[in-house]
Parts: C-alpha cells; sequence; structure tokens
C-alpha cells in the first residue's frame, strides 16, 4: 500500500514533468530506476539508515548517468529532505499517476479459487464501468474468503465474497431489535418483593427470538456495497491516523480490519484522526 508522502512526491514529479514536455524521458527514469533498486544488495544499501546519507547519495549517483536534469534534481532533493525512502515504492506511485492521467487504474481481484480470464474480463468491464475507469486487474487467493470475490481499486472495495456476506448477515442479527419485556399489571404478588402492587417483569421466550431472527435471514438480500478503503499510518494514545478516506465526515464510524471500531473526529487534508473504542493494540501500521 502507498503511503501519502510518496504519492505528493510522485504527483509533483508527474506535474513538472508534464509541464516541462519531458513526461516520458522522466517515466524511463523511474522505470531504470525501479529496476536499479532491485538489483541484490543496491536496495538495502541505499535505504540502510546505518549510512550517512552523503555516502548513499555519492554511491548512488552513477545509477542515474543519463538521466533527465529534472530526475536527477529530484533524487537529490529527496536526499537534502531525508525523504529518499519515496525511492522505496516512487515506481509504482508514478506508474499510477501516469496510469490516473491516461483514465485507468489497476486493482486486486481476491477469491477463494483461481478466476479464469474470461471471468478476469467480465469483472473488469462490470466494475470499469460504475467507476468509469479502465481497469487492469490481478488476481489473488484468498481461501479464507471460502468463495465469491473481493475487488479493491485505489481506495475503493466491493466485497462480494461468502465471507463478506456472513459477516454482514451476523452483524445484521446482532443489531436485530429484540422485543423489551413487556409488563403484567395482575396484583400477583412480585417473588422478590411483598409489595403486591410491583409489576411483574415477563421473560422474553426462546421461541419469540428465534421467530425474529428468522425474519431477518428470510429478508436478508446480501446486497453488496461499495466501500472506502484507508490505511492506517500511525496508532498512538488511543488514536489512529488514517489515510485514504478522502469522503469520510466528522464523527463517522470506522471500522478497522481486526473488528476494532473508531469514531473519526480531526479531518486533516491528507488523513483522519480516528479516535479508537476498543482494544487500541489489535490496530497496527499498516493495516
Amino acid at each position: 500500500m502507498l503511503d501519502p508522502v510518496t504519492i505528493r512526491y510522485a504527483d509533483a514529479l508527474f506535474n513538472l514533468a508534464r509541464s516541462t514536455g519531458r513526461l516520458e524521458d522522466v517515466r524511463r527514469d523511474v522505470e531504470h530506476m525501479e529496476r536499479e533498486l532491485a538489483k541484490e544488495g543496491v536496495g538495502a544499501f541505499v535505504f540502510d539508515a546505518r549510512i550517512s546519507a552523503a555516502t548513499r547519495r555519492e554511491k548512488i549517483q552513477p545509477l542515474f548517468q543519463g538521466a533527465t536534469p529534472l530526475f536527477g534534481d529530484f533524487v537529490s532533493l529527496l536526499f537534502d529532505k531525508r525523504r529518499e525512502e519515496v525511492l522505496r515504492k516512487l515506481g509504482e506511485a508514478f506508474h499510477r499517476r501516469v496510469l490516473r492521467e491516461q483514465g485507468g487504474a489497476e486493482g486486486v481481484v481476491e477469491s477463494a479459487e483461481a478466476l479464469d480470464s474470461a471471468e478476469m474480463e467480465r469483472i473488469a468491464a462490470a466494475l470499469g464501468a460504475t467507476l468509469k475507469k479502465d481497469l487492469a486487474l490481478e488476481n489473488q487467493i484468498e481461501p479464507e474468503l471460502i468463495g465469491g470475490v473481493r475487488v479493491i481499486v485505489e481506495n475503493k472495495m466491493i466485497d462480494l465474497s461468502l465471507r463478506g456476506r456472513l459477516a454482514a448477515l451476523r452483524k445484521r442479527m446482532l443489531e436485530a431489535p429484540m422485543p423489551s419485556g413487556h409488563q403484567s399489571r395482575t396484583r400477583t404478588r412480585h417473588p422478590h418483593t411483598t409489595d403486591p402492587d410491583r409489576p411483574r417483569q415477563m421473560d422474553l421466550r426462546p421461541a419469540e427470538v428465534t421467530s425474529i431472527l428468522e425474519k431477518e435471514i428470510a429478508s436478508y438480500q446480501g446486497e453488496s456495497t461499495m466501500q472506502s478503503v484507508g490505511t492506517v499510518l500511525s496508532v498512538g494514545d488511543g488514536v489512529a491516523r488514517v489515510w485514504g478516506l478522502d469522503d469520510c465526515m466528522m464523527n463517522e464510524l470506522l471500522e478497522f480490519g481486526s473488528g476494532v471500531r473508531g469514531v473519526a473526529l480531526n479531518l486533516e487534508e491528507d488523513n483522519v484522526g480516528c479516535v479508537l473504542l476498543g482494544d487500541a493494540t489489535k490496530v497496527k501500521e499498516g493495516d
């Protein structure tokens, strides 16, 4: 998952390259850098904080000989700002920015079993029409989904999996309204009091509970909804900072992957501050 700092730097580089007419050249520079950093030992050296930034910058310079001056200045700026970690996923972020400019996007289709190319094409066509984007989807196997699929594109998710539907049904059943015990106004003595005028509380019969749950199950349609998905940037003092929830509103209830819930109380430009209502140790950076 991309972090907001990398995305911002990638956007800035893309905009400068496009405005100067060097977009294709810079794209090649970014791809070359990505290949070089993937070589054995190179990335480990560049991102090793135990080595001084000056030494790492000196060693990395030969990797970018022949690159455009714009990209060379960009790399130097990252080291000056102590943001060299941006290089780790710059290739992915820049690629996504190019795709977005072209009206496309990449995503993941999670399924319990492998999907064939025809099924992937149908999913891409259907979801692409909804998002108004040309989608390139990759299939990932997630056996815990049991059946169906779960699709994630950028920060949007649509869950059509059996596991997701069962979770939704469980939530609906737990939230089903139960009738409160009605009261009898007979003047029969209460078993725990000598006051004959105290009303007697009637117990909820098991059959009544069963009847309510049967109605909830029978009326459940299992409708899918598109949800916004964010990434936890940090957790501390019972507050999680989440990136990617562009449409989040103040006081909105958020649910984390672990089941812990929280309330959005601080909406900033690129992240949301969420006060956790459960065990904060179950919420981790990167969730």
